[in-house]
This record gives C-alpha cells, structure tokens and sequence, in this order.
C-alpha cells in the first residue's frame, strides 16, 4: 500500500511540473538550464528543418496544447500559426531588418544573443512567480557565461586579416555586426533563395580582391555553389552550424558556437 502511494505521489508530481515546449533549439538550451528540472523541458522542431518555412503537423500541434508554455521567437511568418499559450522572446532591442522582414538569426551573436536570454529569464519568472528566486540564480549563472563567451569571440575575431565572412546565406549579419566582419552572401535571409549568375559573379570577384580565401556554408545545406566558387578563387569551404542542432547529447549553445568560432578563426585567419 506505502508502494502504491509513493508510486501515485511521484507520478503527482511529474504531473505537476508541467511542459515549458521551445519551438527551436536557440531557445531550448537556455530555457533548458534555468527552468528544469522543476519544469520539463522539450524542442518542438527538432531536426535540422529549415525552421523559416516550417509546417507544423498534427503531432506537434497537439504537442503544444499539452504545453504550459510555447516559448518562441517570434519573428518567423509561421510562428502566427502557434497553438496554446505563446510566448515570444526574440523582440529584443537591435533587430536587423530588410525592408518588412527581420533577420531572425539573433543567436548567432553571442552579444546580441545576451538580449534574448534576458527577455526569456524575465517572461519566465512571470510565467511562475513561485520559482523566480530559483530562476533568477540560474539566469545570472547563464548570462555570465554568455559574457565570457563574447569576449572570447570579441578577443578571437579582433585579430583576423580577413574582415569578409562569405557564406552562401545571409545567417550572419548580427554575427558580423557585433565583431566588425562585413558577411557577404549568395543568398538573402532565408537559406532557400538561389542567386542569380550575375551575383555569382560578384561573389567572385570580391574574393579575389580581397583575398579571401573561405566560404561558408551551414550544416545539412548543400555545398554545390560553394564548391565551385571555392575552385574558382582558390578557396576551402568551412562549415557553421546555425540551427544549432546537436551533434552529440553533451552538446549545447557554448559547445556548439565555440566550434563555430574555430572554423570563423581557420578560414579569416586570426592569430
């Protein structure tokens, strides 16, 4: 009978924890750290989809209602179509845009990154008054190691002899604002659109008279165009994961950009 109602009081709890649902992983890993394991914790899109023109299905649909909270950032059209109670973090203050749209990839810049790891640690202490103390250690502990994390590329991507961060989709311009790079790419914000043979061209010429001597392209995308602009230029194509989609279980938002800033540190060449 004790059995039984120990195993009934668990399962209370478990239950009572409730669901905190990210719809990506930039917002998973901190809201990961500072909320479980009082909260469950879990991603929404959790494949390397590019998330700009993602469709939900009825799973994740249903996956949401189950949810306390949808925390999400806020800026991509098919967010409008979120279930349940929503919670957007990505307004923060020095969003890029063009024209209409905004340029949605904040966590690419650690610094800039800081400013939506304090929108979703204050949303979330008003979302649960009761853990606020114990959310707030947490968010501090965070936030320093984000710090550190910007100096780290601050101090790396200051000594590079290459200012121009090719790739073939324009991921990076918080990235490129932050540290003083000019990221020039074959594509515009979204990672789909193709570029015309006259901006090829340009592409290729402004790397041979610069000398740069890297492109970059984002994991799970194809390498085709890069490929051949490497070859024409004399160049290497290097790797950046955007999406930050894990490698590895052990992997998270520090993990995965530090591997971003050694291939940025390889391929401007910075001492």
């Amino acid at each position: 009978m004790r059995f039984l109602i120990l195993l009934l009081f668990s399962s209370f709890l478990t239950f009572a924890k409730g669901l905190l649902l990210a719809t990506t992983y930039p917002i998973y890993y901190p809201l990961k750290f500072i909320a479980y394991p009082e909260r469950n914790v879990d991603v929404l899109i959790n494949t390397r989809t590019d998330p700009h023109h993602y469709e939900l299905r009825p799973t994740e649909v249903k996956k949401m209602l189950s949810a306390d909270y949808v925390f999400t950032l806020g800026l991509e059209p098919w967010e409008r179509s979120l279930k349940g109670r929503v919670v957007k973090v990505g307004n923060v203050r020095g969003l890029i845009s063009y024209g209409r749209q905004q340029d949605p990839h904040l966590w690419l810049s650690p610094k800039t990154y800081i400013y939506l790891v304090e929108n979703l640690c204050r949303q979330l202490k008003e979302t649960d008054p009761s853990r606020q103390v114990v959310y707030e250690k947490r968010c501090k502990t965070y936030l320093q190691k984000l710090e550190e994390l910007d100096k780290l590329f601050q101090n790396t991507l200051s000594r590079c002899r290459v200012r121009y961060l090719v790739s073939t989709h324009t991921a990076f311009a918080y990235l490129a604002r932050d540290y003083q790079l000019i990221n020039v790419g074959l594509r515009g914000v979204h990672a789909e659109e193709e570029p015309k043979p006259s901006e090829l061209f340009k592409i290729i010429r402004l790397m041979k008279e610069k000398g740069v001597r890297a492109i970059y392209v984002e994991e799970g995308y194809d390498t085709t165009t890069a490929r051949y602009i490497a070859e024409q230029v004399g160049a290497k194509v290097y790797f950046l994961n955007s999406s930050l989609y894990p490698s590895s279980p052990q992997d998270d938002y520090f993990s995965i950009m530090k591997r971003n800033l050694q291939q940025l540190k390889e391929g401007l060449e910075c001492q």
